[in-house]
């Protein structure tokens, strides 16, 4: 007697964990979607997915989206991009925008963009600033001195015409290379 208890209880403790698993699994269109991260609506299923999978996936995203004017190509990274663009700008403009603690993160960043957004203070300064640099170019006489000075431009700075850096050289990763 005692055994059939047992296992009546554990064949309504089953059903009922049955019942319940099937009672939170009850979702809806949209949230499978949200939750696979696949947009039906992006698709082109009119394509074989064997023949143009690129097409197949993203076919109808592609018909429908327009690529901005300023932009020669548009897609997921591009609007990541924007978008993280435009919460930097924001964050930016209230910092200059508010009344900050003075040292703090705010104050700082608020008081950096007012000086970079001063054009009348930009002007009147003029490349008094880059007098220095400017010397250092007007100073080079041959392609030693040009040598030298990208050297030096591409050490502190990373601004010069030809980028120069050291990696792994890529048949032979044993090996160093300089990249141009």
């Amino acid at each position: 007697m005692l055994k059939t208890k047992a296992k009546s209880l554990g064949i309504s403790f089953v059903a009922i964990a049955a019942l319940l698993a099937t009672g939170c699994n009850k979702t809806t269109e949209q949230e499978r979607k949200r939750h696979s991260g696949i947009i039906r609506e992006n698709m082109d299923t009119t394509i074989a997915p064997g023949h143009n999978f690129t097409a197949f996936v993203n076919g109808a995203w592609v018909k429908k989206t327009q690529i901005p004017a300023d932009k020669a190509a548009y897609g997921v990274m591009s609007i990541v991009r924007d978008k993280a663009q435009e919460n930097v700008k924001s964050i930016i403009e209230a910092s200059a925008a508010g009344d900050f603690k003075q040292g703090s993160e705010e104050q700082k960043i608020g008081d950096l963009y007012e000086s970079y957004m001063n054009l009348k203070a930009r002007d009147s300064i003029g490349l008094k600033p880059l007098e220095p640099e400017l010397q250092k170019i007007a100073a080079i006489a041959n392609y030693k001195d040009l040598a030298r000075y990208f050297a030096y431009a591409n050490k502190y700075s990373n601004s010069t015409p030809f980028s120069i850096s050291v990696t792994e050289d890529f048949k032979n990763p044993k090996q160093y290379m300089v990249l141009t």
